[in-house]
Parts: C-alpha cells; sequence; structure tokens
C-alpha cells in the first residue's frame, strides 16, 4: 500500500496505480478496460485515493514498458543461433483446390 503514496513528478497517477494495472493485465490477463473497471473497484473496497486510470493511460504504461524491453541491452550468451527464413511469395493470389466433403 506504501506505493500509492510515492506520486510521479509531473504524472497523474501513483507508482501503486501503474504496477496494479500492469500485473493486472500481464498477469491475470485482463483486458485494458476491464483492468481499469477492477481498479475502481479496488480502490473504492481499500478507500484508497485518487480514481481509477482510463484503458488508454494503462495502455500508454504497457507500451512504455514494452519499449523499455525491446531497447535494453541483452545479455550477450554464447548459445546463440541464427534462425533464417528462406520462404518467399509467389504472386498476389491464393491457392484453390476443390474439396469433397462436407465440414
Amino acid at each position: 500500500m506504501a506505493a500509492f503514496q510515492y506520486q510521479v513528478v509531473a504524472h497523474t497517477y501513483t507508482v501503486g496505480h501503474v504496477m496494479l494495472f500492469i500485473y493486472l493485465v500481464l498477469e491475470t490477463a485482463t483486458s485494458l478496460r476491464c483492468a481499469s473497471r477492477v481498479m475502481a473497484c479496488l480502490l473504492g473496497l481499500y478507500q484508497l485515493s485518487g480514481t481509477s486510470p482510463s484503458w488508454f493511460a494503462g495502455r500508454l504504461w504497457l507500451l512504455r514498458v514494452g519499449y523499455y524491453k525491446l531497447t535494453r541491452p541483452k545479455e550477450q550468451a554464447q548459445d546463440w543461433v541464427w534462425i533464417v527464413d528462406h520462404t518467399m511469395q509467389l504472386g498476389v493470389g491464393c491457392l484453390k483446390m476443390p474439396c469433397r466433403g462436407h465440414f
């Protein structure tokens, strides 16, 4: 509960709001809109200050986490493998085959 007391400079919500929203989406597999509504319920239940963030604010937080994971320094391992894809597209149509039977 202490995380709900730390306000980040130039942000509307506390660290606790951000952590709870990201946890709800990534760990409990709730949708963005559902996570926003669940947070509204939890904030009211535990009588925490502040309002529930919108799903769009949570989306921006998740995008920031993803950007960090893509741009952070990677561990240099010795057991890396190169995977090469040699497939190519032939034309713009699709393959149509006659089919017997009913689905």
